[in-house]
């Protein structure tokens, strides 16, 4: 009996060290999806993310299972984590070697818009310039996986919606403009979350103004129907 319980009792434990591991995967993935729409990241991005981690994490459970370094502790809920905190550390330095998001592209002010005065191109300058322009002013961890990741996105999405530096391109949002700052979706609340772009978050005067100005040019004229 001995010899049929022993490979019983090893599959056991194994299947509970895996149960764990898949458990923490799942505790985890909460908070780094409500983290992701927080700072306005691609689902796929997090969802890549987490089976990388996911797998990362049964892989270096088990491999310490089978060196037995640990004893019994490896199978515990503080063992598991430890797994966790491990595969966590390997899949960041992991993504690093991701090459989208690394190329921080800007170019020439081709047609920008006739701004009715200074004050009103300022006004844009801050809240808009560093998703709508080639004269985006990337910040230090805008070089750093997955944050530039979604930097990436947000600029090259911006600039092909409104791109404030080559206005002749079009675009898909020149004329929601208005209406989108009206409403309030721009910036979006991502862009000035955590302290962020402190800059682009402008006061209800600077709001009006800005409206105002934006109004009166015939390149942002709104959009009927």
């Amino acid at each position: 009996m001995t010899s049929t319980e022993a490979p019983d009792s090893s599959n056991s434990s194994f299947l509970r060290s895996n149960a764990l591991a898949l458990y923490l995967v799942l505790i985890a993935a909460v908070p780094a999806f409500a983290l992701s729409l927080l700072i306005g990241m691609n689902v796929v991005f997090t969802t890549f993310i987490m089976l990388l981690f996911a797998g990362a994490t049964l892989l270096i459970q088990n491999r310490r299972r089978s060196r037995g370094s640990d004893g019994s502790r490896v199978d515990t809920v503080a063992g598991v984590v430890v797994s966790g905190l491990v595969a966590a550390v390997a899949v960041f330095v992991l993504i690093q070697a991701v090459p989208y998001g690394r190329s921080h592209s800007s170019g020439a002010i081709v047609a920008e818009p006739k701004w009715p005065d200074a004050a009103t191109r300022e006004l844009v300058v801050r809240a808009c310039f560093d998703c709508h322009s080639n004269q985006v002013k990337y910040p230090w961890y805008s070089n750093v996986a997955p944050i530039s990741w979604v930097v990436a996105e947000h600029v090259g999405d911006g600039r092909e919606a409104v791109n404030f530096s080559d206005l002749k391109a079009g675009g898909e949002g020149v004329g929601n403009v208005v209406e989108s700052i009206k409403e309030g979706s721009m910036p979006p609340g991502y862009f000035t979350r955590f302290g962020l772009h402190k800059q682009a978050k402008l006061t209800k005067a600077e709001i009006a103004k800005l409206l105002a100005s934006l109004q009166a040019m015939p390149e942002f004229k709104e959009r009927r129907g």
